[in-house]
Formats: C-alpha cells, sequence, structure tokens
C-alpha cells in the first residue's frame, strides 16, 4: 500500500512541476517579445519622430534606422525562404 501512496506522490508532483515550468517558460517568452528594442519597440515613424523632437543624434537615428531595417530584410528572406505551407483541400 506505500508503494501506491509513493507512486501516486511522485506522479502528483512531476504533473505540478510540468505545469509551473510551462507556465515559467510562457511567462519568459512573453517578455521576450514585449521587451523593448530598436528593432521590437520602435517603428521608422518613432524613429523619426524623436530625431525631430532632438531626443536622439543623427548617428543614433542613422544606426537605429539601420538595425530596423536590417531586422526587416531578414525576416523578409526567412518568410521567402519558408517553404509554403501545404493546403489541405476539404473533401
Amino acid at each position: 500500500m506505500s508503494v501506491i501512496v509513493w507512486s501516486s506522490a511522485l506522479v502528483a508532483f512531476l504533473v505540478i512541476g510540468f505545469v509551473l515550468v510551462a507556465a515559467v517558460k510562457k511567462r519568459m517568452r512573453d517578455d521576450d517579445v514585449s521587451a523593448p528594442g530598436a528593432a521590437a519597440g520602435f517603428s521608422l515613424s518613432d524613429l523619426r519622430q524623436l530625431h525631430r523632437q532632438g531626443q536622439i543624434s543623427d548617428d543614433e537615428f542613422e544606426r537605429a534606422k539601420e538595425k530596423i531595417i536590417g531586422a526587416a530584410k531578414k525576416g523578409a528572406r526567412a518568410n521567402a525562404l519558408k517553404p509554403p505551407e501545404e493546403e489541405i483541400a476539404p473533401p
């Protein structure tokens, strides 16, 4: 009888651990998406506005613009290289 109790406790512990790990991974992934960054948090129009307001220098504006453009090109290349998903025709 003792073996069944300990086995049940172990299974419950593993299930709870799995749920906790999944929740932490989801939270970390969500934090990565919302983390501010040159390409993630600013659009070119945001950068232009900061530049016009004098909050960033010409050099900072150019560097940030190149990062955003580079990230957009990289994303476009990755999408272009991705094989098209097969469409399944309804029966």
